[in-house]
């Protein structure tokens, strides 16, 4: 399970599934109370379990799905049998973006982007045609918004690990021999 995750990890956890899933064919997609499943074949991640815990968002790559398909009701039937073209992390906010190819030709239709937000601020999957549309199709918590578009991100926090040098006093990032003694480290 990868438990509700920071922006350096779900970058991270962007880049590491594009490999193991780019190519991958969406089979079929189904939900169920506190959940929804990606099935996938082709590739090294054959269910994706989006799970609703609270304001949280975890995902679940697994090889077996959280919830049997005859249990849910199925979702994102536009996406299925659409092959995953590239996933990739919306910068450093806790959204990955998934393109999938679904044999339309580029002249006739915008491809299809499936939007999975980690932040519980959003909802957690949102099916797009084309990253400037509204959505097709959502999936999340009913306090959840709807993005307006594949790209919405969140409103900044007023904090991130990315400024600290500019808000923290000066010298905390120092070396620490130079903070004891006061001077240059030797």
């Amino acid at each position: 399970m990868i438990r509700a995750v920071n922006g350096l990890c779900a970058y991270a956890l962007g880049l590491g599934l594009r490999p193991l899933m780019a190519g991958s064919r969406l089979e079929s997609a189904w939900r169920y109370p506190g959940g929804l499943t990606l099935e996938f074949s082709g590739g090294g991640v054959p269910f994706l379990d989006i799970l609703l815990l609270g304001p949280r968002v975890e995902l679940v790559p697994s090889t077996a799905p959280a919830v049997a398909a005859r249990t849910g009701e199925p979702v994102f039937a536009a996406a299925a049998g659409s092959r995953i073209a590239d996933i990739r992390p919306a910068g450093l906010d806790r959204v990955l973006l998934l393109a999938l190819d679904d044999g339309v030709m580029w002249s006739e239709s915008d491809p299809l982007v499936l939007r999975v937000d980690l932040t519980g601020a959003f909802r957690a999957a949102s099916l797009f045609r084309g990253e400037e549309a509204r959505p097709l199709e959502t999936f999340g918590t009913a306090g959840s918004r709807i993005p307006r578009r594949a790209g919405d991100l969140p409103t900044p926090k007023p904090v991130s690990l990315l400024d600290a040098e500019r808000r923290w006093p000066i010298g905390l990032f120092d070396e620490p021999a130079a903070r004891q003694t006061g001077g240059a480290a030797a």
